[in-house]
């Protein structure tokens, strides 16, 4: 029987390409999950802004993380599921190769809020 830890993961991996593409889908969600965040460190998207640190727990392929990091924050991503960290592994991997030098991850791992951040 798995653990519920594996449990999860393995729920989130028979819906990684979905996870994978839901903010694209959902655009408001991926708005007012940004807007929160900026509310949280008092920043906004727009304005000459302390770059911070932060850490993306259980951000599935790092859609919100990709999306700091453009804005110049470290960030590092961990998940629960391979499936998932293996997704934002491409889009790491895709941005490396870009021409265009856009941000990447800090760090991104497969683990959960119990464990150490790297």
């Amino acid at each position: 029987m798995p653990t519920s830890r594996q449990a999860v993961a393995n729920r989130y991996g028979k819906i990684a390409d979905y996870e994978n593409s839901r903010l694209a889908t959902h655009p408001m969600e991926r708005e007012l999950t940004l807007r929160a965040i900026h509310q949280a460190l008092d920043t906004s998207e727009t304005a000459d802004i302390e770059r911070k640190r932060i850490a993306d727990v259980g951000g599935g392929p790092g859609k919100i993380a990709f999306a700091l990091a453009d804005q110049g924050h470290h960030v590092d991503l961990i998940d629960l599921s391979p499936d998932l960290i293996r997704l934002a592994e491409l889009e790491q991997n895709q941005r490396s190769a870009s021409a265009k030098n856009p941000a990447l991850l800090a760090s991104i791992s497969v683990g959960d809020a119990l464990e150490a951040i790297p």
